[in-house]
């Protein structure tokens, strides 16, 4: 299935919806998802690529992640309803990582940061913000 702004889809379908295992590709054939769907949006394990990362060179303040912003280039984990939700990995575009919980696309619950200099933070972060 092809879209109007060149993405296509290949995957499975129900009521005329995208539901089950399938893969999002951007019209350049670069994997944008690949995971499963339900009701149209991604629901359950998938792998989801930033088509729009920003790439920094400096070490992230892993403190406050809502100034993230587009900064990742890769997120691997769980969905609910299309959005991060439950235990993923996020992929920063400078190759840090982090990888723990998830709340409606925020970081929320315990979790590792791995920062480029090999140490690891474990702490937890509610609604993104480093909390202890």
């Amino acid at each position: 299935m092809f879209y109007n702004d060149g993405t296509s889809y290949e995957g499975y379908w129900k009521n005329d919806k995208r539901e089950g295992p399938g893969l999002l590709l951007s019209k350049e054939n670069q994997e944008i998802y690949r995971g499963e769907f339900k009701d149209d949006v991604f629901e359950g394990k998938g792998r989801l690529y930033n088509m729009k990362a920003r790439i920094i060179k400096e070490n992230f303040n892993y403190i406050d992640f809502s100034r993230l912003g587009e900064s990742w280039v890769m997120y691997e984990g769980e969905f609910i309803r299309g959005k991060k939700e439950g235990n993923g990995v996020l992929i920063l575009s400078n190759g840090e990582k982090f990888e723990g919980r998830f709340k409606e696309d925020r970081i929320d619950g315990k979790g590792k940061f791995f920062k480029s200099d090999g140490a690891v933070v474990e702490k937890v972060w509610i609604d993104d913000k480093l909390k202890y």
